[in-house]
């Protein structure tokens, strides 16, 4: 197995690790303490990224193209930050609009924003400068 498919298959489990843990707080903020869901999402989600990056960096990629640490985790926490909002307005798209319940829409969010996180993570900070370089290149003119 190429090194790309070992990475996908084990930020797929590092991600759902944070999923379970970002899903459990949104069930606790949202079910128990009856905090709004849009702000339960957020909280949820700081966690959830933390968990993420934490096994991303030690576990997930073999190569890091960046030694400023925390440029590093800047990056990371931005890639979230855009797939946040993208979630967020699809949650509500699914939820308010479209009457979806909030787990299921929350299911629903969270393949989507996998597959960009994990090609944006990959792109910028895990892949070889070579790769990373020419994707901004093109994301950049």
């Amino acid at each position: 197995m190429n090194t790309i498919k070992k990475e996908l298959l084990k930020s797929l489990l590092a991600s759902g690790l944070a999923f379970i843990a970002d899903f459990m707080l949104l069930i606790l903020l949202t079910h128990l303490f009856n905090l709004n869901y849009i702000f339960s999402i957020i909280i949820a989600f700081i966690f959830g990224a933390w968990i993420n990056y934490t096994l991303s960096i030690r576990w997930v990629f073999t190569y890091r193209s960046l030694e400023n640490k925390s440029l590093e985790f800047s990056i990371f926490f931005l890639v979230g930050v855009v797939t946040l909002l993208t979630s967020i307005i699809l949650m509500i798209i699914l939820v308010d609009i479209l009457g979806i319940h909030i787990l299921m829409a929350k299911i629903t969010t969270t393949g989507l924003t996998f597959i960009a996180n994990f090609i944006g993570r990959r792109l910028l900070l895990f892949g070889k400068k070579s790769v990373r370089n020419q994707a901004i290149a093109v994301l950049i003119p």
